[in-house]
Order: structure tokens, then C-alpha cells, then sequence
């Protein structure tokens, strides 16, 4: 809407600066047209009293300089009811500013015309400009506004914790119960270290160890590139007890980190059902429930 705005503002000051100079060059169109009848007329009425011999012989041209000076007259009475008109009386005002201020350059009038024309066109165009900025500064506080919230949000909640303690230390004492089943659920800690015992307890070391050991090195810095090699490591030959360890950290992991928690879930799945009764099938069943 502040667009339309400012487009009909520029547009109307470029067409009503067009109009005033077609409407100035109409008017003295019209008036020189009016002064040159005027001008004509009395030239002929002079051309005809000479050929008539009018200065010596009055009464001959009697009747005929009556009709003429009758006439001559509505002339007059007509272009003095013109000049009473709106675009006469800005014609004769511009022409009044030209001859007085700007003499020398003998415009009649159109000196003012292009000056003041110039003046609103600047003085519009000076609007339409400070409407633009000020709509600019508007999104910008309002962009501020928008995310001035956000910095809000933390003392807000600081502030109605102190105010009603009883309501929200029971639900502060839940998050950190739910926080600290979920920590002891994905401890790798105890998997890594039955991975190790065990895998060093075997005599075969295949690729498949190779990748689970290098698993167990970075589970806790690199839980992404742990993931890799457990996946290749359970493509290898393992052992089944190495084989449900694997599938027990490499499914804890997704978990824990939110990488492929779908697959996370069927890998400790699959440990539930291929030994329910099995220390890693209740592992499996503890982390799971941690992140239903």
C-alpha cells in the first residue's frame, strides 16, 4: 500500500507540472489569438477611414464608426471577462514575475513556470524518498522486534521459576531423572571394555577384530566414524558374543547421537530376539526404553 502510495504521489507531481506548462502555453496561445483581433480590427477600421476620407467628411462614416465602436467595444468587454478567468490570471502572474525579476531573458512567464515546476517536483520527490526510508526502518525495527524474543525467553523462565519454586522443582527434578537414565542407559564405557576382554581373549584376529577395535578407540570422539566400522566389523567374521557386543554399542550410539535412530533401533531389536534371556538383550532393552 505505501508503495501505490508513493508511485501515485511521483506521478501525479510529474502530470500536474505537465499540465500547468500545457495550460500556460494554451493560455497565451488564446490571448495572443484575442489581442491579435483586437489588434486587426483597429488596424482596418484606421485603413478604411482613410479610403473613405473620414477625417474630412465625419457624417459620411457616422453610421459605420457607430456599429464599429459598438462593437470594438464588446471586444474589449469579452477579452476583460477572459482575463478574470483562473488560467489567465496564472498566465499574467507568471508573465508579472518573469518581467520583474528575470527581465533580461524575456520568457513571459514561462522562467517562473519552470522554476516552480522544478521546486515541486523536488519538493514531491523529497517525500516520496522519506516515506521509502521510513518504511525501511519499519521492517528493521520490526525484524528486531522479531528477534528480540528470543533473548528474552531464558530470564523470562528464570524469573517465574523464582516466583512459583513448587511447580517447577518437581518438573526440573524429572528432566534430571529422565537426563541421568538416559547417561546410564548409553554409557559405552562397560560395552567398549567387554569388547576389548573378549576380543583379546581370541586367538583369530581378523579385519572384522581390526575394525572393532579401532571402533572402541573413537565411540566417544568420533561416534560417526564408530558407527562405520562396527557396521563393517559386523560384515566380518565375529564371534556371536562379539557380534551382540557390536551390535549392542553400534545401536547405543545411533541412539545417543541421533545418527540413523531407526537402524539403532532394529540392531538393538535384533539382540532382544536372537538371546532374550542374554546380559546384552537387557542393555539393549534399558536403551530403548531411554528413548521411546
Amino acid at each position: 500500500m505505501m508503495n501505490f502510495f508513493r508511485v501515485f504521489l511521483a506521478a501525479f507531481a510529474v502530470t500536474l507540472v505537465a499540465a500547468s506548462v500545457a495550460l500556460f502555453l494554451d493560455t497565451e496561445r488564446r490571448l495572443k489569438t484575442l489581442n491579435s483581433t483586437k489588434a486587426n480590427a483597429e488596424a482596418g477600421f484606421s485603413s478604411w477611414e482613410r479610403q473613405n476620407n473620414c477625417f474630412a467628411d465625419p457624417l459620411s462614416c457616422a453610421e459605420y464608426s457607430e456599429q464599429y465602436k459598438g462593437w470594438f467595444a464588446q471586444l474589449e468587454q469579452y477579452i476583460d471577462r477572459k482575463m478574470q478567468k483562473p488560467e489567465y490570471k496564472f498566465y499574467q502572474f507568471l508573465k508579472n514575475t518573469d518581467e520583474q525579476y528575470v527581465s533580461d531573458l524575456n520568457l513571459g512567464g514561462l522562467a517562473s513556470l519552470g522554476a516552480a515546476g522544478i521546486l515541486l517536483l523536488l519538493l514531491i520527490f523529497s517525500i516520496v524518498y522519506l516515506l521509502g526510508g521510513k518504511k525501511k526502518n519499519k521492517e528493521s525495527s520490526l525484524d528486531f522486534k522479531r528477534d528480540k524474543p528470543t533473548k528474552k525467553i531464558e530470564p523470562i523462565r528464570l524469573n517465574s521459576a523464582k516466583k512459583d519454586p513448587v511447580k517447577t522443582q518437581p518438573v526440573a527434578r524429572v528432566q534430571a531423572q529422565t537426563q541421568t537414565i538416559k547417561t546410564e542407559a548409553v554409557k559405552t564405557e562397560s560395552i567398549k571394555t567387554e569388547i576389548i576382554k573378549l576380543e583379546s581373549a581370541e586367538s583369530v584376529k581378523s579385519d572384522a577384530n581390526t575394525m572393532l577395535r579401532k571402533a572402541t578407540d573413537c565411540a566417544d570422539s568420533e561416534p560417526m566414524q564408530a558407527i562405520s566400522y562396527l557396521e563393517q566389523a559386523l560384515e566380518g567374521s565375529l564371534s556371536t558374543k562379539l557380534s551382540m557386543l557390536a551390535l549392542l554399542l553400534c545401536g547405543s550410539l545411533r541412539l545417543k547421537n541421533s545418527i540413523g535412530e531407526d537402524r539403532g533401533h532394529e540392531q538393538l531389536q535384533e539382540i532382544m530376539a536372537a538371546s532374550p534371556q542374554s546380559p546384552e538383550a537387557e542393555k539393549a532393552q534399558i536403551v530403548l526404553d531411554a528413548f521411546k
